[in-house]
């Protein structure tokens, strides 16, 4: 399994270039490795923490396959609700990446006393898909979207959705 001790940020950047799964994305700046272990599937985990602003966590984990072309069925629904503390509210918009739509969740509930979000997206590369997470402050909800749209407009790579034989086949699933 791949799993990258730490990134390689390109010099003069805040640039993430992961040959392994080909990708390459940006960070925003003021974003640091975050200290804290993380699960195997987590590749990248980046927190900015600054005083006078709100603090932010990126991440991206890898899925450990493709994903398939087209709207997410009412399984995915359901697991993403089972998965979620009680009170959790999810709300979805969609964002484009290469001339695709992809959906994006953004996931409200309390952790640790606090209210916090998260926002999501997975994204179908060639190789293996992953997801890009920012969560932060609940307060601060359209801040993680606007960031999270910000990471994935940087997502550099070849999706399997662009490929003949995956349309073929997600179109038969």
């Amino acid at each position: 399994m791949h799993k990258t001790p730490s990134p390689e940020v390109i010099p003069g950047s805040q640039a993430i270039l992961d040959e392994c799964l080909g990708f390459r994305m940006e960070l925003p700046p003021n974003f640091l490795d975050n200290p804290q272990p993380q699960p195997p599937n987590m590749l990248y985990s980046f927190v900015r923490l600054e005083s006078a602003e709100p603090v932010f966590a990126i991440n991206v984990e890898r899925l450990g396959g493709r994903l398939p072309q087209g709207a997410l069925g009412s399984e995915f629904y359901a697991a993403m609700r089972r998965s979620l503390p009680p009170g959790a509210e999810i709300e979805r918009v969609v964002l484009p990446w290469k001339g695709h739509q992809l959906d994006v969740f953004g996931v409200r509930f309390s952790m640790g006393g606090g209210a916090v979000c998260a926002w999501s997206v997975q994204v179908p590369l060639a190789k293996e898909a992953i997801q890009i997470s920012v969560g932060g402050p609940a307060d601060c909800s359209a801040a993680c979207r606007e960031l999270l749209g910000t990471v994935l407009s940087s997502v550099q790579g070849i999706s399997n959705w662009d490929a003949p034989s995956s349309r073929a086949s997600s179109r038969s699933s």
